[in-house]
């Protein structure tokens, strides 16, 4: 059991590394207690769909190309255009957009993280395939305790004071560009951009 714990441990830092620079942009755009509980909720959602697709449709995951789950990265790119002016429209409408705030949130961080999940696939669908019985609960609970405590990492990072001073003089500027950026690393990633510039060219547009 103790080599299942390591290699859940293992397994779940490799896929998380470039989750984790994800999570700190999605933390640093949030003001409220309501809207982080939506990042590590969006968070959670992703880890147990990711946990759950792999192991009940494995042979499906396989097939789906990584330029199409690349196309996620739209969602950060979006939420980076949009940023400036969705925060005007909060400062005016502050309770009106919280409930709906924490939701959008949890969304995206939900479709961030599953687009960014191509790294995932390879390694839980064979390491899953080797799990037996409590082994497989063992490995969840790694997973979700694991999840917690970066989620915990990135907030307490996010809240120093010398990241709180730099984000309160350059977020209007450092967030927006941080989204578009991530939107563009993870369909480069995928070969998503390609794929489309690829579709555009065939289809004469």
């Amino acid at each position: 059991m103790i080599m299942v714990i390591v290699a859940s441990v293992i397994s779940f830092v490799a896929t998380e590394i470039d989750d984790f620079v994800m999570l700190l942009v999605l933390f640093s755009k949030t003001d409220k207690v309501s809207e982080r509980l939506g990042v590590v909720v969006g968070k959670y959602l992703a880890l147990a769909f990711l946990i759950a697709s792999c192991t009940a449709f494995s042979f499906y995951l396989e097939k789906i190309p990584d330029e199409i789950l690349g196309l996620a990265g739209l969602v950060p790119l979006v939420v980076g255009i949009v940023y400036p002016y969705r925060k005007n429209k909060e400062k005016k409408f502050s309770i009106l957009f919280a409930t709906a705030s924490s939701l959008l949130l949890a969304l995206e961080t939900f479709l961030i993280t599953l687009g960014n999940g191509a790294d995932n696939i390879c390694i839980y669908i064979p390491f899953f395939a080797s799990l037996e019985g409590a082994e497989f609960f063992v490995m969840a609970v790694v997973f979700a305790v694991l999840q917690g405590a970066v989620c915990f990492a990135a907030i307490k990072i996010i809240n120093s004071e010398a990241v709180q001073m730099y984000l309160g003089n350059f977020s209007k500027t450092i967030v927006p560009i941080a989204f578009i950026l991530l939107g563009i690393y993870i369909m480069l990633k995928n070969g998503t951009v390609l794929w489309l510039l690829s579709f555009l060219r065939h289809s004469g547009v």
